[in-house]
């Protein structure tokens, strides 16, 4: 499963600057969508028409929607791919949140949740060759092999995962 996360207008990584506020509409088999609030959208990757999952992300009170973004909008967003072993980072993440439990407190480094439950390699150059054949710019990989970066304008991204985009401010 590939899934687009879009925060306002920039990359959700920690420390990206705002430009603009984005929100993504996601056909299926995109994946899912954050948008203005954070709210996500999902889709399972599956072929077929395009269509809405879950409930469409809220503009804040008081915003108003300008219209599409123009073709040449620059979009940073973040893919992110499906753990390996996704049971068993859920298990670790409740593990190492209860008291009383032999992982309680015991984190990992930034690079062991790859090892551990990260996608395989093979997965992960299966995306990147994916998001460059639609002309997408990737940035590094994070070091947890969960999240990449990607740069495209609104016309690249709505090509590649079937969306729409609307301007808000």
């Amino acid at each position: 499963m590939l899934a687009l996360g879009v925060g306002w207008g920039g990359s959700t990584l920690a420390g990206a600057t705002p430009t603009k506020n984005t929100s993504l509409t996601v056909g299926q088999g995109a994946g899912s969508a954050a948008g203005p609030g954070g709210q996500a959208l999902a889709a399972a990757v599956q072929p077929g028409p395009p269509r809405r999952v879950g409930a469409g992300p809220k503009l804040p009170r008081g915003a108003r929607r300008f219209g599409a973004l123009a073709n040449s909008t620059k979009i940073n967003v973040d893919v992110m791919l499906t753990p390996g072993d996704a049971a068993g980072l859920a298990a670790y993440a409740a593990n190492v949140s209860s008291p009383g439990n032999s992982l309680y407190h015991r984190y990992l480094s930034i690079a062991q949740p790859a090892t551990a439950f990260g996608p395989s390699a093979a997965a992960v150059s299966a995306v990147e060759a994916s998001l460059k054949e639609d002309g997408l710019r990737l940035g590094p990989l994070s070091a947890d092999h969960l999240l990449l970066p990607v740069t495209a304008t609104a016309k690249q991204l709505a090509a590649a995962f079937s969306t729409a985009s609307t301007s808000a401010s």
